[in-house]
């Protein structure tokens, strides 16, 4: 859930929802926030605590995220440690992660969207 104020904290949205699949868990929750967009990455149990990792915008400053989240890793074995960096200035989003899988191994995955 995200919160947010518009006027320095003297008070607070309603909350909105980032991930709404209630029925796994989830875990590394990081935010990347531009004038007006907020990215957020998580990684998100797809069973057998294999976790992939998962981009969801908004546009309005928090208010409302897009749904669906978009799967980043679809990856078969478990995903980890992802980090995410937003570029202040063209909003470009950098992910990295470190992916298990032996099809897709690297010490470090990266993924870019715009």
């Amino acid at each position: 859930m995200v919160i947010t104020s518009q006027n320095g904290g003297q008070s607070y949205s309603h909350p909105s929802q980032i991930v709404l699949d209630s029925n796994s868990s989830t875990r590394n929750l990081h935010l990347g926030i531009i004038p007006v967009q907020v990215y957020v990455t998580y990684e998100q149990d797809m069973g057998s605590n294999k976790y992939d990792v998962f981009l969801v915008k908004t546009d309005d400053g928090g208010l409302i995220f897009q749904v669906p989240s978009i799967n980043l890793s679809h990856s078969p074995e478990a995903v980890g440690d992802s980090i995410l960096t937003v570029d202040p200035i063209y909003g470009k989003q950098i992910v990295t992660c470190f992916d298990d899988d032996i099809r897709n191994y690297s010490p470090s995955k990266i993924v870019t969207g715009n």
